[in-house]
């Protein structure tokens, strides 16, 4: 009995742990790994709670094998404008999230944070919704492998294609943009994502706004779209 107690006292303990780390706003290495390996003992250490009900004891480790089975499936075709809009959907849903360096979630987010963690989210619900095991397996992927705005210009791992370049943001027409693209400072400092209708949005580090707003374009009050720029498309977008 008292193994039992202290067992269950350690499950609380990881699963209280995994979740401030999941809440807290800046990702590091050693985070995601704690987060990747507790979520599958948490599942199966559960049997610790249930392991009198013996009935119950295989249910765990069921929805561990049937969780896990998903990631590993053959993928399906990929419905590309639906995730799209999805995907636009979900950076609009950060408007007014606070700036915060490094960060990658609704309680603070930074510019590759954002058009990252909009990604992963919508391809998890959308992977789980219509159990496509391609799209699981692209959301952990993104996750696992954080990335700089530096880095998603210069294709990091195959994750964005470069377009084209382009003087400014205020200078390109529409109709040479996608909704879902990104431009990318030439100096790789900073990352915007395009929504369409000449709208872009970004986590803005400036002092004075430090927020996830929308802004239009040709604009000369938004130093970002007068900078140079490279425009790249996320690879899970593309035509």
């Amino acid at each position: 009995m008292k193994i039992k107690k202290t067992l269950q006292l350690l499950w609380v303990s990881v699963f209280v742990v995994t979740i401030l780390l999941i809440l807290y706003p800046v990702g590091k290495g050693i985070a995601r790994l704690f987060i990747a390996l507790s979520i599958p003992l948490l599942l199966l250490g559960f049997s610790v709670f249930i392991w009198e009900k013996k009935k119950l004891r295989p249910l765990p480790w069921l929805f561990f094998f049937i969780l896990s089975s998903l990631f590993f499936l053959p993928g399906k075709t990929i419905n590309k404008e639906q995730l799209q809009q999805s995907y636009l959907s979900s950076l609009k849903s950060y408007t007014h999230t606070r700036y915060v360096w490094g960060g990658e979630n609704s309680l603070g987010i930074d510019c590759s944070g954002l058009v990252r963690k909009a990604l992963i989210q919508v391809t998890l619900k959308q992977g789980l919704r219509e159990l496509n095991s391609a799209l699981l397996r692209s959301s952990i992927q993104m996750w696992w492998y954080d990335c700089s705005a530096k880095s998603l210009r210069d294709e990091y791992r195959g994750m964005t294609k470069r377009v084209f370049s382009a003087t400014n943001i205020n200078s390109i027409a529409s109709s040479q943009l996608k909704p879902g693209d990104l431009a990318v400072t030439s100096s790789g400092q900073h990352v915007l994502a395009y929504l369409g209708n000449q709208e872009w949005i970004e986590a803005d580090p400036d002092l004075d706004i430090r927020k996830v707003i929308i802004v239009k374009a040709p604009s000369t009050d938004n130093p970002w779209l007068k900078r140079p720029v490279y425009i790249l498309r996320w690879k899970l977008l593309r035509e």
